[in-house]
Parts: structure tokens; sequence; C-alpha cells
């Protein structure tokens, strides 16, 4: 199975995200998939979760099925109408996917 990736500036900007927005240490945000629509909540890990850490610090949470179905994914920021924003690369699809988030958190 290919894993999910972060670049550096992605995993970079979410870990002083969380950081920014007081969220507690057992917790990140987790990748989510209602409708096709890719979004990310804060939660804390669950059993059948892949967690990526920066600085021992959870930064992102993805369930293996989501990870599976998705592939070997990288999540980067690009600049999209003007503003910062964490985009999803398929593995062999070049086309940008926006990821929507849904807690009170701004990157």
């Amino acid at each position: 199975m290919s894993k999910i990736q972060l670049s550096k500036l992605a995993k970079k900007v979410i870990h002083q995200s969380i950081r920014e927005s007081n969220i507690p240490k057992n917790e990140g945000l987790r990748l989510e998939e209602a409708g096709g629509v890719l979004s990310l909540t804060t939660d804390i890990p669950k059993k059948g979760d892949r967690i990526i850490k920066r600085d021992g610090n959870i930064v992102l949470i993805i369930h293996r099925s989501l990870e599976e179905k998705m592939g070997g994914a990288y999540i980067d920021i690009k600049i999209l109408r003007g503003e910062p924003k964490l985009v999803v690369v398929g593995e062999k699809d070049a086309n940008k996917i926006e990821i929507e988030h849904t807690d009170n958190i701004s990157f």
C-alpha cells in the first residue's frame, strides 16, 4: 500500500496552525472524505488510524481505509485564487484537489 505523504511545508504549516489554535497535544487534524470532498477536523487517533507527527506532536490523522483509497497521494501547500491552500495531488494524477477545513483553523 502506498502511503499518503506531506510536503515539509504542509507539515510545518499544519503543525503551526494546530499550535496557534491551542489544540491539545493528544489531538490532531483528521483527513476525512464525505461525498467526494476531503476535509480536516480536529480529532484524537483511533484504532486503524495512521498518525503523522512533527516534533513529536500529532499533525495528521488518516484512517488506513482512506489512505488505501487515496493511494500514494501527496499533500502540499499551493497558492489558489491568491490564498495558500492545502491541496492533494494524486499519485498518478496531476490534478490538485483542495482540502476544505471545517474547524476554526486557518492556514
